[in-house]
């Protein structure tokens, strides 16, 4: 599995479509086992989305995100969470255990299961 967070500073981005950066963490057997920050292409939203796809991402873990362009997302088989706030570090460990996620209201665009995880 692979990971990707919009980042701003050491946070998760309040908005997808502005981060510059992304935290791209694998994942293999529940455990991570690389991660690395990118630059994030400047675009639109579907050519982000496609860029994430492209690499290899299975989650896109978020602040906010256009519910416009989800239907495309889900197509990619990229699976959503947004409304998340906090540090990156706190929602990938969140995520990793299968606790709650950090965020007002976390909205799941399909169910994610940690233990699901390759």
């Amino acid at each position: 599995m692979r990971i990707a967070i919009p980042l701003l500073g050491d946070d998760v981005a309040p908005r997808f479509c502005s981060a510059a950066r992304v935290l791209i963490v694998d994942v293999v057997e529940g455990r991570e086992v690389r991660r690395e920050v990118l630059a994030l292409p400047p675009g639109d939203i579907p050519a982000r989305v496609i860029t994430l796809a492209s690499m290899g991402v299975t989650t896109l873990l978020c602040g906010g995100f256009n519910r416009v362009f989800r239907p495309l997302a889900e197509r990619l088989g990229l699976r959503l969470a947004w409304r998340l706030v906090g540090p990156a570090d706190a929602i990938v460990a969140a995520f990793l255990a299968g606790a709650p996620l950090p965020g007002g209201a976390p909205c799941l665009s399909l169910e994610l299961d940690p233990k699901d995880l390759s």
